[in-house]
């Protein structure tokens, strides 16, 4: 999903716990130590003969970056049939939404996980007291030492009940006016042992079961939804028994309407095609080493299914994410797209490697100051270390993107068959590609058509919708032309002026200022300069290999129609086989939807259309069936240098300045490189 473009647009809907600004976790380093608990007073009641983690637990930790030094923390620990502890972690704040933990340890009363965020891990220690209410400890980073290195933070929460699973409840739904944006949501509240516990679903944001903190007032409750910037309900009871009032975070303040909703069940985290055991494969936890320093953390799913092996090798593809830092499973409001996929190939007898973006979840480097072409430098080193896995067979290994991704799976292919510096001469070269949703166009044309479809499905007149085009195409010019900082700052206020009156809110002069001032950095970043110029088709033409090419006719962010269209010129052009499809009613995430717009994506239980995958599933099965050894094949001929020019297909341009990009060939090892 294009995740970088869309947040440079302005996109006024409350975002609620879920997409509150996150913490630089890693700066937790340098704050001064602080003084560990004390050891717990004997208790007064008797001792309890065992201790009981299972349950939901609610408190805080000690961060000095957190609005006032705390950091909210909720969990939902259980123990398993297999006796195993399991930890979920609610902290919005880090982006962490029933967040699983790993290497969860249960010692006695004592207990310890770690998890990873944004390229940083953490470790949580603490020990539970005799009353099996509160459990305390402290947190920390995890250094290079594999434990815990600096100053430790103050960590403690007690004992509550998930609203989840109380016997009776009461909910309500409503939805939240933001400008010309409906925001639907639903609250539900109960009572039990430990007074009123709640919890927030807002299915467009994938929010779902997150925990509030209720209290009871004269007239009805007052609830806090934690995060960076807590979200304040005060509401009364009706004689009806709707609750209204305001919804009030930070200095936004807007009126709220909920209504009864009996029998409502505040939702899990779970999609109906999350893979569930038993597994026909097994997964393996994979570290992969970057020639420029870095290291990228990644699941090796291997087949119980031999039917494709060779000698005891199996065929495999690579998973490449689209734009914005991604973990393995490219999560998005509560679906998994690519542990599904994973799934889909492993049962067919293909191997998949899929890892965490740089500078996220397990994975070191820095995600900030990347461009595509860095990004697939990544999927470069993924797949040249699992052509050294002893399981796998290094003559069919294929790469599949998705969005950007679809961008960076032709130009390693074009990397590793030309010799570019990329691959080991020794080792074959990716033997095919899938892409999906993947552009044929630059940028710029695709974040131009985009903002105009995603306004026109958000309810924008289209009188609205022409003036934040023409502003955007100021923009990008200003961009492409390399303008200086004042022009392109009156471009950028333009432009968001023009998106403040199409979407009907109302910003005083000083937060329109700072959201300049945050548009025009964005602007200004390596990764948008390097992705509103690029042009995708060059590498199409010369990647050398088969091509498998989907996309949804109501896909908001990529246009299917033309860039399929693009991708299947190109790759004639190359004498690359190829084969595409326009999938009627799914969106960019290859969802069945109404309207594509990227809000129905969280309310969508389908991740990705059964067709569509099947039939995805059934082109790689296929052609790994049909590849013959390396040294067996004819590659075809690539058309000259001079040949290589823009597509004929006709292309509605952002901007007449924009020039096609030269070949590209992979970035060379920065001078100093760290991991």
């Amino acid at each position: 999903m294009n995740r970088r473009a869309l947040r440079l647009r302005l996109v006024f809907a409350l975002l609620f716990a879920a997409m509150l600004a996150p913490i630089t976790v890693s700066a937790v380093a340098q704050e001064p130590a602080v003084t560990p608990p004390a050891p717990p007073q004997a208790p007064v009641v008797a001792p309890v003969a065992k201790p009981d983690f299972s349950g939901a637990w609610i408190g805080t930790g000690q961060m000095a970056e957190a609005p006032g030094n705390q950091l909210f923390t909720y969990l939902r620990i259980r123990r398993g049939s297999d006796k195993r502890t399991s930890v979920l972690v609610v902290a919005p704040q880090l982006l962490a939404l029933d967040y699983p933990a790993r290497d969860v340890r249960v010692i006695g009363a004592s207990i310890a996980f770690s998890m990873d965020v944004r390229g940083v891990s953490l470790r949580f220690d603490g020990t539970l007291d005799a009353s099996n209410l509160k459990l305390e400890g402290t947190w920390g980073v995890i250094g290079p030492s594999g434990t815990v290195e600096g100053p430790a933070q103050v960590w403690s929460v007690q004992r509550t009940r998930d609203v989840r699973e109380l016997l009776a409840y009461e909910a309500w739904r409503g939805d939240l006016q933001v400008g010309a944006q409906s925001i639907p949501f639903a609250v539900a509240i109960g009572e039990c042992d430990f007074g009123l516990v709640g919890a927030m679903d807002i299915p467009m944001q994938g929010a779902r079961g997150i925990p509030l903190i209720v209290m009871k007032t004269a007239k009805g409750y007052h609830m806090t939804l934690p995060g960076g910037v807590d979200a304040i309900y005060d509401v009364e009871r009706t004689a009806e028994g709707s609750l209204v009032g305001s919804m009030t975070q930070g200095s936004f303040t807007l009126p709220i309407h909920l209504r009864p909703a009996p029998g409502y069940k505040i939702l899990g985290k779970a999609r109906p095609q999350d893979p569930q055991p038993p597994f026909p494969y097994t997964e393996r936890e994979v570290a992969i080493s970057h020639p420029f320093g870095h290291s990228l953390a990644g699941t090796l799913t291997l087949p119980s299914d031999t039917s494709l092996a060779r000698n005891g090798k199996f065929p495999a593809v690579v998973l490449v994410s689209g734009s914005g830092a991604q973990n393995r499973d490219e999560e998005i409001l509560g679906h998994r797209p690519f542990a599904v996929i994973a799934d889909a190939f492993a049962r067919k007898g293909v191997a998949v490697l899929r890892y965490d973006d740089r500078g996220t979840g397990r994975s070191k480097g820095s995600f900030g100051g990347s461009d595509t072409f860095d990004f697939a430098t990544d999927a470069d080193a993924a797949s040249e270390s699992l052509k050294k896995v002893a399981e796998i067979d290094p003559d069919r290994i294929g790469i599949l993107g998705h969005s950007e991704g679809g961008i960076i799976a032709p130009l390693v292919a074009m990397w590793q068959n030309e010799g570019l510096g990329a691959s080991d001469p020794e080792i074959a070269a990716v033997s095919f590609i899938v892409l999906l949703a993947a552009p044929g166009q630059r940028g710029a044309e695709v974040l131009s058509w985009q903002t105009g479809e995603i306004m026109r499905a958000e309810g924008a007149t289209e009188e609205h919708v022409t003036a934040v085009l023409q502003a955007y195409v100021l923009v990008m010019n200003a961009l492409i032309d390399k303008q200086p900082a004042n022009e392109l700052r009156v471009a950028t206020e333009a432009l968001i002026r023009a998106q403040v009156l199409a979407v009907g809110a109302v910003l005083d002069e000083a937060a329109l200022q700072a959201t300049v001032d945050g548009a025009v950095a964005g602007m200004q970043d390596k990764w948008m300069s390097t992705f509103i110029t690029y042009n995708p088709i060059r590498a199409i033409e010369r990647c050398r290999v088969p091509v498998y090419a989907i996309a949804g006719d109501k896909d908001l962010q990529v246009d299917g129609v033309v860039n399929l269209a693009l991708i299947a010129s190109a790759a004639q052009k190359g004498g690359t086989p190829a084969s595409t499809r326009l999938y009627s009613g799914l969106n960019h995430l290859f969802q069945p939807c109404t309207t594509g717009s990227v809000s129905e994506y969280g309310e969508i239980d389908t991740t990705f259309d059964a067709t569509a995958l099947n039939e995805m599933v059934s082109w790689v099965v296929k052609i790994c069936g049909e590849l013959k050894p390396r040294a067996a094949r004819t590659p075809p001929t690539l058309p000259s240098e001079e040949a290589a020019s823009v597509p004929s297909v006709p292309v509605p341009d952002a901007s007449q300045r924009l020039q096609p990009a030269t070949l590209q060939v992979k970035p060379a090892a920065p001078k100093s490189a760290t991991p």
